[in-house]
């Protein structure tokens, strides 16, 4: 028995054979996918002669789905969602939207402003995992120049993608030490 090159399938392909299964029909699916029937017929059977097996028994009305199309179809439809979703993912991940960011942050921006910043960012990038280098442990107290930990907690509720905090090059997967 030959196998079909699946390397010689396109994507457009298995969209038309999948369109024309949820239609049940040529005609449906080739004005649902703006196609001359004609030109969708024509590709529905370069694909079966590709794969060696019908997809479709054209001598049922509706048209039917051969026990070989149900289940190449059914993976068919997997295929085409698996590659959107990662096409997506790397959309995002190229505009910023999600991947790694590293930060260093010295001990003036930590004391100030960085929780917020911090909260932030995480609200407005969720799927961006963040890592903070801050280059003293002692974080002062609201004015009042005592020392304590950072508001900062990797996981926390504030930003769950806070994946770590590296004090003086200590990393810090919960939260870190209070400063002595």
């Amino acid at each position: 028995m030959a196998f079909a090159d699946w390397h010689d399938l396109e994507f457009r392909q298995l969209k038309y054979a999948i369109s024309v299964k949820e239609h049940q029909g040529f005609i449906q699916a080739a004005i649902a996918l703006d196609l001359d029937q004609g030109f969708l017929s024509r590709q529905i059977q370069r694909l079966e002669a590709r794969l060696g097996f019908k997809l479709f028994d054209r001598s049922t009305r509706p048209l039917g789905v051969t026990e070989a199309g149900g289940d190449f179809l059914a993976k068919a439809e997997q295929i085409l969602t698996q590659a959107q979703r990662a096409v997506t993912l790397g959309q995002a991940t190229q505009a910023g939207l999600r991947g790694s960011l590293t930060v260093g942050i010295n001990t003036s921006i930590a004391n100030s402003h960085l929780p917020e910043i911090v909260q932030a960012f995480c609200q407005q990038f969720p799927q961006v995992k963040l890592t903070l280098h801050l280059d003293s442990a002692k974080f002062s107290g609201r004015g009042r120049g005592e020392e304590k930990r950072t508001r900062l907690r990797p996981g926390g509720p504030s930003c769950p993608r806070l994946a770590e905090v590296i004090i003086n090059s200590q990393t810090y997967y919960g939260a870190p030490p209070t400063p002595r």
